[in-house]
């Protein structure tokens, strides 16, 4: 992905478009895991022919991101620029998509049929907008052409309903011949496949149970030292790596740290909380606080509950912590393959430094920080 000049986007944040991006993509396979074919395709983003009956996708949510990363680039067009092929192209289809059929820079929820149960119908027909009919409903010009005249009643009330019903019939039919055309034009492939591999893994967290969000950081709030105490047996970090891997929550290249452990992960493990702690360039962490207040400036967590995994984003805005856990966690996903556990942050960014701190009842401790929780890895990207 091109690297961007923010001043010269328009805009002050440097991955603002890579972040704005990435929110799209989610919400775009959201919606297609949830709505099958409701779209044409966009470049090199494939329609889905049909809904995932096992998606349980979240439609508002999905919409929201498709809708908020579509409507940044709509208002910074210098912003789709700098990320290049295909992935400018892409944007612009699915932004003409959106105002040929409905006029506006992302189709609204509505107009997706979320809330009557049905599929998605254009405003309008597929291959442009239609031309006005003058002179309103029922009106006829005048030869003179100075306006418009009552059209003449029909003399009788059989021919009346006749009329009417061959009416209803030629409108049935014209609307049946624009759902068969708008099932031919919107036909596509299957979800386009991100080039690098997959990092597959189960459980992740995305499948946590739904309900009140946990509290992903007790264990390690309860350390006053990191390290402290002692872990379960098994319960420690091996080595880490790190790169950009198919998200398989997503579907799309992201950003990841992967955490070996020396045990898996499964019902008997108890629970535990595994942080990676980032410290982007240039950044100062809080110098006061609890230990786990004082590392880095973004804290992505994988918290295990006993059963499932759960997600969560701490982030330092420099005066105060601010937290999102599970379906508020939207920059974020965790995956488990075996004794590892890879932690996608969209955000992460080449030359962040990162360390870990795993907490469990019992104990911390980390890998990878320095005596006063300074991340000593860096992230190549």
């Amino acid at each position: 992905m091109t690297p961007i000049d923010s001043t010269s986007a328009g805009f002050g944040v440097p991955d603002e478009p890579q972040r704005q991006l990435l929110r799209f993509l989610r919400g775009l396979r959201g919606l297609d895991a949830a709505l099958g074919r409701w779209r044409p395709d966009y470049g090199g983003l494939p329609a889905q022919a049909d809904p995932d009956p096992l998606g349980g996708t979240d439609v508002v949510e999905a919409h929201r991101l498709y809708a908020d990363g579509l409507t940044f680039f709509a208002t910074h067009p210098g912003a789709a620029r700098s990320l290049g092929e295909p992935s400018s192209g892409d944007i612009a289809d699915a932004l003409a998509d959106a105002r040929l059929r409905f006029g506006v820079n992302a189709i609204p929820l509505e107009r997706l049929g979320v809330l009557t149960g049905q599929a998605a119908a254009p405003s309008r027909p597929l291959g442009g907008p239609t031309q006005p009919v003058r002179g309103g409903r029922g009106a006829t010009t005048s030869g003179n052409g100075k306006g418009a005249t009552p059209a003449k009643r029909s003399g009788g009330g059989g021919c009346a309903l006749v009329a009417v019903i061959v009416a209803v019939l030629l409108i049935a039919g014209i609307a049946g011949g624009l759902i068969v055309a708008a099932n031919s034009f919107l036909h596509g492939g299957p979800t386009a496949a991100a080039a690098l591999p997959s990092t597959k893994g189960s459980p992740s967290a995305s499948a946590a149970p739904s309900g009140a969000a946990p509290n992903v950081l007790a264990q390690a709030n309860a350390c006053t030292t990191i390290p402290a105490g002692s872990l379960p047996s098994g319960l420690s970090i091996s080595s880490t790596s790190n790169g950009i891997g198919v998200d398989p929550d997503t579907g799309f290249s992201t950003p990841y740290v992967s955490i070996a452990l020396g045990t898996t992960v499964g019902p008997t493990t108890p629970r535990l909380t595994l942080i990676l702690v980032v410290l982007p360039f240039q950044d100062t962490p809080p110098s006061s606080g609890s230990p786990i207040d004082r590392a880095g400036t973004v804290q992505v967590i994988a918290y295990w509950d006993g059963s499932a995994w759960h997600k969560g984003l701490r982030t330092w805005s420099g005066q105060a912590w601010s937290i999102s856990v599970d379906a508020a966690a939207t920059q974020v996903d965790v995956v488990q393959n075996g004794k590892t556990v890879t932690l996608y942050d969209q955000v992460l960014n080449s030359g962040d430094s990162y360390g870990e701190i795993l907490a469990a009842s019992g104990g911390c401790s980390d890998k990878d920080l320095d005596s006063s929780l300074s991340p000593q890895q860096t992230y190549a990207g």
